[in-house]
């Protein structure tokens, strides 16, 4: 008899872990495009970020020397695309996803932990 707790399972960590983690990984980039304006949903923002992990992924085994170029431009391209903004705010919104990363970080390691 199978167990559905080892079909849930990949490499030991739990299914729903990871889904958790792309989740809350996503939030930066969600909120990011809420403060441009953008009426994209936390749904496509966890799909484009799965997508653009991929893409890094096939970047980085068969064109390995355009790898951060060509990742920059999917991740252009790919917020254009998806989330509809235009070429400044595909770029601000890559900026403020990391500068909110950093906050976030900044405000746990700092404030948070003491």
């Amino acid at each position: 008899m199978v167990d559905l707790t080892s079909i849930f399972t990949l490499t030991g960590i739990s299914l729903g872990i990871i889904l958790l983690v792309y989740f809350v990984s996503s939030l930066p980039l969600y909120l990011a495009l809420k403060m441009l304006g953008s009426h994209a949903g936390i749904l496509t923002v966890i799909l484009v970020n799965l997508g653009l992990a991929g893409t890094g992924l096939l970047l980085s085994i068969f064109l390995p020397s355009f790898y951060g170029v060509g990742l920059a431009l999917a991740t252009l391209i790919a917020y254009i695309a998806f989330f509809q903004v235009g070429f400044l705010r595909a770029i601000a919104a890559w900026v403020l996803q990391y500068a909110i990363v950093f906050l976030l970080i900044f405000l746990f390691t700092n404030l948070l932990v003491k």
